[in-house]
């Protein structure tokens, strides 16, 4: 089932394109719940001690941040669409949203129903990584993809590193190999040229 919320976001996107909603503020106040919606649900995977939680705190952390390249790109379009020669606006920029909201609907899902869990399972994991790259390659395809620069900035360090170890015990593990995982990556030094 559909998140409700996520529902009614894609239903005023739909009447955009058929022109029967034309107001812009409209659209950013119904966004700007939804983006609040996924910070909290950020935060609260971003509180779990479990190595697993990472991947629910990436796929809601990329959906917050389309999310606010959605409300970007809006902010910087006329307020009224209504006017024919901004007929682009109203057809293609909403086009391009579409296709990733009922994907953002499944993330919040996935969340939700992994939440109880004391320990997520594969499949859980598997599907909230799917969802996720399907949804970051839905937005860099339709350009309402955060900006790479930006995306980066927003990194949290502090939990890449856990991230990186357990990924290269894995690796080793698999190939039977011995590694120190305590080590962080080398640090790259600036050659000048």
């Amino acid at each position: 089932m559909a998140d409700a919320q996520v529902q009614e976001i894609i239903g005023m996107f739909e009447e955009v394109v058929d022109g029967r909603q034309t107001s812009v503020p409209d659209m950013l106040a119904k966004l700007n719940p939804l983006r609040d919606r996924f910070d909290l649900v950020k935060e609260y995977w971003l509180d779990r001690t479990d190595d697993d939680s990472f991947y629910f705190y990436e796929a809601t952390e990329q959906s917050r941040l389309i999310l606010e390249q959605i409300d970007t790109i809006f902010g910087s379009i006329p307020q009224n669409l209504s006017d024919p020669k901004f007929k682009y606006f109203r057809i293609n920029i909403p086009k391009d949203v579409l296709p990733v909201l009922p994907i953002m609907g499944r993330i919040l899902k996935l969340s939700a129903d992994a939440k109880p869990k004391a320990k997520i399972d594969r499949r859980s994991i598997d599907a909230i990584c799917d969802a996720n790259d399907k949804q970051v390659n839905m937005a860099e395809k339709h350009n309402v993809a955060e900006p790479l620069e930006i995306s980066q900035a927003g990194m949290r360090k502090d939990m890449m590193l856990p991230l990186y170890n357990a990924m290269m015990k894995q690796l080793a593990d698999k190939r039977q190999i011995s590694l120190d995982i305590n080590v962080p990556p080398p640090k790259v030094k600036n050659v000048p040229r």
